[in-house]
């Protein structure tokens, strides 16, 4: 900001006049560039913060701030002038001790002589009011009036904050509802929302393996819309904020045990199955609740079609992935299944133009259309537990092709909600190993292997019969082996910012 002439005082009569009228008259482009920093404030606040005061005294400074929040290393301050510093100045802070809230802050600027200086501000440990004292390096250093962005509390994530960030942010109340946990805030436009006590969100008319999106209105209304891949939601209020969003499964609202096709006995060896009970598909029929995600809350790579199984902090597709994952999703309800017989897309970071399709699917291909998604495949222990819950033992049978359609088939749904988890198409495990005798992969190929080296297919496919389950597992394929019995189902990491 350009500086403000010398303040007239009544201790100089002789030149106040002369003083005011120039105090004046630089007022009006002082206002101009006051509103400038008054919107660079407010794009500071959109990605995470929000404004505080900061009252800085003679050599010592004074943030009021509430007890329990946090900064971020690296945080912006914004001042602006005073009688005695009389430019735009900015601060940034270098440090920050989160167990005792002691921190230290860098202002930079023009002083009142117009020289560009710094001055290294520590604060010490808050007290009891909220307040944080404590000094400049240098304690004659002049006093200015700071407004600071406090871009973080404990638990927040770029304007986001949960009280419990060991948890989503949304909680299922019904097959058809959901509600935000109270003590949530959420930064929107520059504005902090707070909700003190838990809030419904407002739901449209809700459609079988569709995945929605959670926004927050800038006037504090909770409100959800379609998200398909091929179609992403856009923002139903202007300046609305998209925090969260879940996944609306096939089994239906006020599907039991029975009616759904699910396990109520089991084996009694071997560990054991599982035995449904109401509670348990009440889980995942209508809205999954495995599916629901926050900004905090969420899996690192592609969100869509996914649910979390909370034993190994593990996302997992729901669906298997089509021939057209480029427009549909890596996992799509009613889209075709690619096997090594319904070759895929090649995606378009390994090359693909979005027409053009594999020459067939190994465990090679799989992880480059995984990956591109963000994605990995899953590895066996992972596997064997979030299939759990589908009728062990059993395969879906017919004719030796891949499935058509990725849908719901009662007796294969796990207990995290995913479709046609076992018997259907087998999936390549991550990682391989290497075992004796040699091959060669003759023809235009990336390169060969030798060694034999071989991967794991997990869960069996339709013609598996009895060896068909959630431990079901073979290791006589190679990596570069393509059958039509082997499909892509995708996992991926568990981001939970803390």
């Amino acid at each position: 900001m350009t500086p403000l002439p010398p303040v007239p005082s009544r201790n100089d009569p002789a030149n106040f006049s002369e003083r005011a009228d120039a105090l004046l008259g630089a007022l009006p482009q002082f206002v101009t560039e006051a509103n400038s920093l008054e919107q660079s404030l407010q794009r500071a606040a959109t990605t995470g913060s929000s404004t505080s005061e900061l009252t800085v005294g003679l050599g010592s400074v004074s943030l009021i701030a509430e007890p329990g929040k946090a900064w971020f290393v690296g945080a912006w301050l914004y001042i602006v002038a005073s009688p005695d510093i009389q430019n735009y100045m900015v601060g940034q802070v270098v440090s920050y001790d989160a167990e005792t809230g002691a921190m230290s802050v860098l202002v930079s600027g023009f002083d009142g002589a117009g020289t560009f200086s710094s001055w290294l501000i520590g604060l010490a440990t808050p007290q009891a009011d909220g307040h944080l004292i404590g000094w400049t390096a240098d304690e004659a250093t002049p006093g200015v009036r700071v407004f600071a962005t406090t871009p973080a509390m404990p638990g927040g994530f770029g304007g986001f904050y949960k009280a419990d960030r060991s948890t989503c942010a949304f909680l299922k109340t019904g097959p058809g509802a959901i509600s935000i946990k109270g003590g949530t805030k959420i930064n929107v436009g520059g504005a902090w929302i707070e909700f003190s006590s838990s809030a419904p969100v407002t739901m449209p008319t809700l459609t079988a393996g569709e995945d929605y999106a959670i926004w927050c209105t800038p006037a504090g209304a909770l409100v959800c819309n379609a998200d398909p891949f091929s179609s992403p939601a856009s923002a139903p209020v202007a300046g609305s904020r998209k925090i969260g969003g879940f996944h609306y499964g096939l089994v239906a609202p006020g599907t039991t045990p029975a009616s759904g096709g699910f396990a109520t006995s089991g084996f009694t060896n071997q560990g054991g199955s599982m035995i449904w009970t109401q509670a348990a598909v009440d889980r995942i029929a209508g809205i999954n609740e495995f599916s629901l995600w926050d900004l905090a809350w969420r899996c690192k790579g592609q969100q869509r079609g996914m649910t979390l199984d909370p034993q190994t902090e593990t996302w997992h597709a729901i669906y298997f992935c089509s021939v057209h994952h480029i427009t549909n999703g890596i996992s799509r309800y009613n889209t075709d299944v690619a096997s090594g017989t319904v070759l895929p897309r090649i995606p378009l970071a390994y090359g693909g133009n979005g027409s053009t399709n594999y020459g067939r699917l190994s465990q090679y291909e799989c992880e480059e259309i995984a990956a591109s998604f963000g994605l990995r495949l899953p590895a066996p222990d992972e596997f064997r537990s979030a299939m759990f819950g589908v009728t062990e033992g059993q395969s879906l049978g017919g004719a030796a092709s891949t499935i058509p359609l990725t849908t719901r088939q009662p007796g294969y749904t796990s207990r995290l909600g995913i479709e046609q988890a076992t018997g259907h198409e087998s999936v390549f495990a991550r990682g391989n190993s290497s075992n004796a005798g040699s091959a060669f992969i003759a023809g235009p190929n990336r390169g060969y292997g030798y060694g034999n080296l071989s991967v794991t297919l997990l869960g069996g496919a339709r013609d598996g019969a009895a060896n068909s389950g959630s431990r079901a597992s073979g290791s006589n394929f190679v990596a570069w082996s393509s059958d039509w019995s082997v499909a892509l189902r995708a996992s991926g990491d568990h981001l939970k910012h803390v």
